[in-house]
């Protein structure tokens, strides 16, 4: 049994996220073969999960690493094998940091985004994820009282990536022992737990399963994908992945995501 890891946004997605057909069948052939799809992803589990659901995916016996490595769960039940979270507190300090540099911050409490004000980048970005959302007060009291620590925080400018780049650099000497961040886009700066990646990810989902290292391919296009390129035994860059994922992959395919791309590395790989 092998074990493929993939980005779905700009990697086994087309553009407008659907699932081309090349990639549909060789997802069938490889799970009728026995072999498993992960998707991995800065989405949440749920948002994922309803993904599946849309695009009508037969993935039975397969796994989902949802917030970027924070959580992993069963694709069917939802599951959390392995679930990490910000502490509150630290919530709590950057998001007021955020909004002092003119960010848009929010966190998650699993089914929903969570954030301390309606603007134009929470519209946008719960359009295009599909996700719901819920506007509080103080969001880390909001989690608190829920029980439920962020799995991640999300800030974002769609508008300004360079204030974005001198608020995440801030964010680093501020509270670099304890967080990482990193981008999925250029719009989103990812915030997690220090040693939380999709690498992280790979490696505890191998060792629950008691997978080999070498039975591992992953596939993905953005920055928040090299740990996991580099945490699998094969790598895989798609065309339209960005120059710094091609540098650190094993193999960029000749297709782009919206061409079949994830479908080539599984005929390459895996089938």
């Amino acid at each position: 049994m092998k074990l493929l890891f993939t980005d779905l946004d700009g990697t086994f997605l087309t553009d407008d996220k659907q699932v081309c057909q090349e990639n549909r069948k060789a997802m069938a052939r490889m799970t009728e073969a026995g072999h498993k799809i992960v998707f991995t992803s800065g989405r949440s589990i749920d948002s994922v999960m309803a993904l599946i659901e849309r695009l009508s995916l037969n993935v039975g016996g397969s796994y989902i690493i949802g917030f970027n490595g924070a959580q992993i769960a069963d694709a069917v039940t939802g599951e959390r094998l392995v679930r990490k979270g910000l502490p509150f507190d630290l919530t709590a300090e950057l998001f007021a940091a955020a909004h002092a540099a003119g960010i848009h911050p929010q966190a998650y409490d699993d089914v929903q985004v969570v954030a301390e004000r309606d603007t134009p980048a929470l519209q946008r970005y719960c359009s295009v994820i599909g996700m719901d959302s819920v506007v509080v007060p103080d969001a880390a009291a909001y989690l608190r009282e829920a029980g439920k620590e962020s799995s991640k925080l999300l800030m974002i400018d769609y508008e300004d990536h360079e204030k974005l780049e001198r608020f995440r650099l801030q964010m680093t000497e501020r509270c670099g022992d304890v967080i990482d961040t990193f981008y999925s886009n250029p719009a989103f700066c990812e915030v997690v737990c220090k040693g939380v990646n999709k690498g992280y990810a790979v490696r505890e989902l191998c060792r629950i399963l008691n997978v080999p290292p070498e039975d591992t391919v992953s596939a993905g296009d953005e920055g928040n994908d090299i740990p996991m390129l580099r945490a699998a035994h094969t790598g895989c860059a798609v065309a339209n992945a960005t120059a710094e994922v091609k540098a650190a992959a094993d193999y960029v395919t000749q297709a782009d995501n919206n061409a079949g791309a994830v479908a080539e590395i599984i005929e390459r790989y895996i089938a």
